[in-house]
């Protein structure tokens, strides 16, 4: 009994003798891990002249909590764009506020 596996090698080379035109398959390199039950995400806009003062220039603020964690990421949009206090620019709550931004 044969198994089946795919042999990405001999797939290109049955393409190119099948058509002389190039065929492009694309490979990642990194694997992708697919989450079936996502962490839950709360997302809480919070009134930056309230919080901040009525003279800042925060232009949006928003508070991101995963799960039932207890570490809450303050994300904030200004004119240097949007950032984590805590993480940076590149945190995943920054994406994840700036999606509930849009959305609006």
């Amino acid at each position: 009994m044969r198994e089946a596996y795919f042999d990405l090698d001999s797939e290109l080379r049955r393409a190119a003798r099948r058509d002389s035109s190039a065929v492009v398959i694309t490979v990642s390199e990194q694997p992708v891990q697919l989450e079936i039950f996502p962490e839950v995400r709360h997302v809480e806009a919070v009134d930056p002249r309230q919080a901040i003062g009525p003279g800042t220039r925060v232009s949006a603020l928003y508070r991101v909590r995963y799960g039932d964690g207890r570490q809450v990421h303050q994300v904030y949009h200004d004119r240097h764009g949007w950032y984590c206090a805590e993480h940076g620019p590149r945190c995943a709550a920054v994406s994840d506020a700036a999606g509930v931004a849009n959305a609006r």
